[in-house]
Order: structure tokens, then C-alpha cells, then sequence
């Protein structure tokens, strides 16, 4: 998936932003390791006054790694946004075909479970929802996504 190249007599593998140093496989072990303290704020610190700058932080974050995995595929026509690509399951594979897709879908996942993940804690608390009963929906949504938000809607 990654294109190697010699780099003083070693083949170091290319990674998906031309500026950074790092393997695509590196690069999603650290967007993993990196989302966890969002995750543990929300699960287990909801109402620590720093839970909701780290899952912003965390969330704009990830947006500005997935913006710049988006312009690296277009900008070197790795990938073209064919619109009709989405109306197929074949079209839609052909596009996480590419590493470096697969890490921009990626980023896209964890920003949008962590966001929605941070907003049944905002909104339970103010509605006064106790916490433990979210906890089983911010986990089914930082594992299951869409699942969390059905489980969230019926607490």
C-alpha cells in the first residue's frame, strides 16, 4: 500500500503526507492511541472541567489530519471524487481502495463518534440524565457509532 523509496542506502516506506515522516500504519496507531483520552474524559471524567476542551481538541484535531489526507489524494490524483461512485457498493470500494483513503475514512469515523460521543454528555447533563446510564451509549458509540446514538435517543 505504501510506495517504498531509498533513503540513504534503506528502504523507508513513504507515508501518506509528504511532510511527515510516518507510515499510514503509524500514523493510525497514533490517530487510536491519541482519540483515547477523549474517550476516557468522556467515559469517566464527564463533568472534569478539561473533558470538553480535550474532545474539541481531539475532534479539530482529526478534522485537520483528515482535511489534509483529503487534499493529498486529490491533489496527487491518487483519488477522483466520482459522484456516481457512491450510488454502488463497487464504486464506494474503489474508493477505500487506497491506504491513504482508508486513513481519511478513518479520522472521519473517530471525529464524528467522538462528537456525537460529547454530546450525550453535554446533553445528559443538562438534562439531567445520569451518567451511568450514557456510559453503555458512549461506549456502543465509540465502538458501533450509529448504535450509540439509537441507544442514546432511548435513554
Amino acid at each position: 500500500l505504501a510506495a517504498a523509496k531509498a533513503k540513504g542506502g534503506a528502504v523507508v516506506a513513504a507515508g501518506p503526507i509528504p511532510f511527515l515522516p510516518y507510515t499510514h500504519n503509524q500514523i493510525l496507531h497514533a490517530v487510536n492511541l491519541g482519540s483515547l483520552p477523549a474517550w476516557f474524559s468522556l467515559v469517566f471524567l464527564p463533568r472534569w472541567r478539561h473533558t470538553k476542551t480535550i474532545t474539541l481538541f481531539t475532534a479539530v484535531a482529526y478534522s485537520l489530519l483528515y482535511v489534509t489526507l483529503a487534499y493529498v489524494l486529490f491533489s496527487k490524483a491518487i483519488f477522483s471524487l466520482d459522484i456516481a461512485s457512491f450510488s454502488t457498493t463497487a464504486g464506494i470500494g474503489r474508493m477505500f481502495s487506497d491506504a491513504t483513503a482508508v486513513l481519511a475514512g478513518w479520522a472521519h469515523f473517530i471525529v464524528f463518534d467522538l462528537w456525537t460521543a460529547r454530546f450525550f454528555v453535554m446533553d445528559s447533563a443538562s438534562a439531567g440524565i445520569p451518567h451511568l446510564l450514557v456510559v453503555p451509549c458512549i461506549l456502543a458509540c465509540m465502538f458501533f457509532g450509529p448504535l450509540g446514538l439509537v441507544s442514546y435517543v432511548t435513554v
